[in-house]
């Protein structure tokens, strides 16, 4: 896959809207709400630039990306109230650098396993719930 092709450098912009929405951008990143809210507060945090493996980032990328990646998490675990976030590199189907921020907490799907994907049933919040829970994440980033 080309960046041209990519969905998170516009190659693909309706795949990638399929799935997630907007949140807001970082220095090194842009942060995405999963669609699929099974995890309550569950983003994504895509770097900047087309890159698709940790070790190709200079020193100074991958510490800014990982300080955004920290700030996401920071701001989740606070809205969600969640007691652990588990983080998700993948990449195999979508080749650019990005790595899913997943709020976890006893009672809730998967605790004390791996988080899924894709659950086989999809808790999509609707446009009012996924606006709150955007600017909830957004003044948290902030703050």
């Amino acid at each position: 896959m080309t960046q041209n092709d990519c969905r998170y450098c516009g190659g693909d912009d309706k795949a990638l809207s399929a799935m997630m929405t907007h949140v807001t951008n970082l220095p090194a990143s842009k942060v995405y709400l999963w669609k699929d809210q099974t995890y309550y507060g569950r983003c994504v945090v895509a770097f900047n630039s087309h890159k698709t493996e940790l070790f190709e980032l200079t020193p100074g990328e991958l510490e800014q990306y990982m300080r955004d990646v920290a700030l996401v998490a920071k701001a989740v675990a606070k809205v969600s109230q969640c007691q652990k976030v588990n983080y998700g590199i993948f990449g195999d189907t979508a080749p650019h650098l990005h790595i899913h921020v997943v709020p976890k907490a006893p009672g809730q799907p998967n605790w004390g396993e791996a988080f899924v994907l894709i659950p086989a049933t999809i808790r999509e919040a609707d446009s009012t719930q996924a606006a709150q829970l955007m600017a909830k994440i957004r003044a948290e980033l902030v703050a």
